[in-house]
């Protein structure tokens, strides 16, 4: 696919990877009224695109689509995935790791902590179905929003060995999303005691 067909890219410093966002004919009339733009993510085994939108009507709010990419470079009709990975409340940001061909997005379903939390969904053939949506453990989701989760490379999501950047308000400093690095690291650094 063209890069000129896409909205915008975004590249990420040092890494090989670049954020790309939705192309302009994946976004519905009522993306474009609410002013609503999805990061992209690929599924390169099964020439799958990922992305967030209201659809026509907007009717469950947010839900993660998916698009395939023809033998020409152009895009097939968009498909809601089912409701083992979407739900009634707002599903953003999605991520494909290809490592565990698990899709990683945030919700603010009834199943957070607070806010938007993080979940993932195995899919079980290459692109889908998928299997029931999960929470990430606790390390990942806290009472505060946790928008989204890229990792630098097809990572295990264990948070003892992810390598990536986290996108989240939990500083706590008027509600503003921060971008974290976040690194793994070989040893934990002993504390000392104080005397």
């Amino acid at each position: 696919v063209n890069l000129e067909s896409y909205f915008r890219s975004i590249p990420t410093g040092n890494s090989h990877l670049r954020l790309i966002l939705v192309p302009s004919e994946l976004r519905t009339k009522l993306d474009k009224k609410r002013g609503w733009v999805s990061p992209v993510a690929f599924d390169s085994e099964a020439d799958v695109l990922y992305f967030s939108s209201y659809g026509k009507k907007g009717g469950t709010g947010l839900d993660i689509y998916s698009s395939k990419i023809l033998l020409d470079g152009s895009l097939d009709t968009p498909f809601r995935l089912p409701d083992s990975v979407n739900s009634p409340a707002d599903d953003i940001n999605p991520v494909f790791v290809k490592e565990n061909s698990t899709l990683i997005f945030a919700s603010n379903r009834s199943a957070s902590l607070g806010g938007f939390d993080l979940f993932s969904s195995e899919t079980i053939s290459y692109g889908g179905p998928f299997l029931s949506a999960e929470a990430l453990p606790r390390v990942w989701n806290t009472a505060s929003n946790e928008y989204f989760l890229f990792p630098k490379n097809d990572a295990n999501l264990d948070s003892e060995l992810f390598n990536g950047w986290l996108l989240s308000d939990r500083s706590g400093e008027f509600s503003a999303p921060i971008l974290y690095e976040v690194a793994a690291v070989s040893e934990r650094a002993e504390v000392e005691e104080p005397e």
